[in-house]
């Protein structure tokens, strides 16, 4: 009866660890399967890149130029219009952000979108207690803001942007004009 316990015992310990290998096995094949489909991304050069393409309808973007002027308290002085321009372009997918400004667009119906503010510069110092901090940049910031004049494919009307700050006050007024504008 011994000699029989014995022997169950070797083969239930024999079953384990041929368990044991087989779990291992599978986990490691299972491993070495995840690494071959995670492949590093190819790195492509600046050079060979290809602009997004053109639409083919009449989808436009206007391309405004600005410049913020503010004290040193961070308190807006003027926002002044240096240059506008619309082309025929896809427009970002801004409906819908949230951001300490507001982009108004007034037109058949207003839409509006949040945006950072452009004076807020954020600085990496791994140096420091506070690696990641930021700041606001003073005097005269130059910001290139592009806005939809277009939601989906169907042309929105835009007649007037506005611009609000984090309080909510009015800092930057302009109508659209279509004809100066137009880039061909």
């Amino acid at each position: 009866m011994k000699g029989l316990t014995n022997r169950v015992l070797v083969l239930i310990l024999l079953v384990a660890t041929v368990g044991t290998i087989l779990v291992i096995n599978t986990a490691m094949q299972q491993n070495v399967s995840a690494q071959q489909e995670f492949q590093q991304p190819t790195v492509v050069s600046g050079d060979v890149l290809t602009p997004a393409s053109t639409p083919v309808d009449n989808r436009e973007v206007a391309i405004l130029d600005l410049v913020i002027v503010s004290a040193e308290d961070g308190t807006i002085e003027t926002v002044r219009l240096e240059r506008g321009r619309i082309v025929r372009r896809f427009a970002p997918n801004v409906f819908g952000l949230a951001g300490a400004w507001t982009v108004e667009l007034v037109g058949a119906e207003t839409v509006s979108f949040g945006t950072p503010d452009p004076r807020q510069a954020h600085v990496l110092d791994e140096d420091t207690d506070v690696p990641h901090t930021s700041t606001l940049l003073t005097g005269e910031v130059a910001w290139e803001l592009v806005v939809p004049l277009f939601a989906k494919e169907q042309d929105l009307g835009i007649q007037e942007i506005n611009i609000y700050d984090e309080t909510g006050e009015l800092i930057f007024t302009t109508p659209v004009d279509r004809e100066r504008w137009r880039v061909q």
